[in-house]
């Protein structure tokens, strides 16, 4: 669900599932160099439930 909002509102970016290992206590993470998306796979597993 998440990807499909995020490619309608930044459609050069590109979303990816992080790790909660990789990203701590961040929740999501946008790098516009790289023009990425992350956000942590517990909160995206979390929208997916809904």
């Amino acid at each position: 669900m998440a990807e499909l909002i995020i490619s309608q509102i930044a459609e050069d970016f590109t979303f990816v599932i992080g790790s909660k290992e990789e990203m701590g206590n961040n929740l999501g993470l946008t790098d516009i160099k790289e023009k990425t998306i992350t956000i942590r796979e517990d909160l995206y597993y979390l929208d997916c439930l809904i």
